[in-house]
């Protein structure tokens, strides 16, 4: 399963909606369901129909004994955008789909602390080979949460993320994703000690310091 935790960049609007496929004529894309090519055929735009398979084959690559799918999922030369996992820069984080199995295979976010990892669908917006997608994983706690954390095992946890997807009109598979995930709270859940962020007047006490980290 995938480490999501180095997913969690802020978008770049460059990587986020890279250029579109050629030979399509943006201005109908956007009548979504009346996409028009130039040289691709009517049937090849994605459809409102079309969208919840897309999103569900690309989410479900993550969940366990998912991988299998991942295949059916993506590109070969899937590329995936975070600059939390590049250390702020625009290079991809992943460049193969083979680079993306391995990646998978390392675990979930909470690692062997987290099992039963699913992930469900909250909303999408779509136009003509892009999809917006809002999801949600969703994980059982373990006994080795680790991290410091006192939560035990049979909790349930869930958290929420974004991912920007370009979609192979002709394959119906992703090709290129941006991604951003709300792993703070997340990480609360698990009971990991973050330390708290002190902000003047909305510390933890009366030495509170201004914009420093208090372990």
């Amino acid at each position: 399963m995938i480490d999501r935790r180095s997913f969690h960049s802020t978008w770049d609007i460059r990587t986020a909606f890279p250029p579109p496929q050629k030979g399509l004529d943006m201005r109908s894309c956007l009548k979504l369901e009346k996409c028009t090519h130039l040289q691709m055929p009517k049937d090849a735009s994605i459809v409102v129909s079309s969208v919840p398979p897309i999103a569900s084959r690309w989410l479900n690559s993550f969940a366990t004994d998912g991988l299998s799918g991942l295949e059916d999922a993506v590109t070969p030369d899937i590329h995936i955008y975070d600059s939390g996992a590049t250390n702020g820069t625009l290079a991809p984080y992943v460049t193969t789909l083979s680079q993306l199995f391995d990646i998978i295979k390392l675990g979930p976010y909470g690692g062997n602390g987290v099992t039963n990892v699913t992930y469900d669908v909250v909303f999408t917006w779509h136009s003509c080979d892009r999809i917006a997608l809002r999801w949600q994983q969703n994980v059982i706690t373990t006994d080795e949460v680790g991290y410091g954390s006192n939560v035990g095992g049979g909790e349930r946890i869930s958290f929420r993320g974004t991912d920007l997807l370009t979609v192979e009109l002709g394959s119906r598979k992703v090709g290129n994703v941006t991604t951003s995930a709300d792993l703070l709270g997340y990480y609360r859940g698990l009971g990991y000690d973050l330390g708290v962020w002190t902000v003047q007047g909305q510390g933890t006490g009366a030495g509170a310091t201004t914009g420093a980290w208090l372990e």
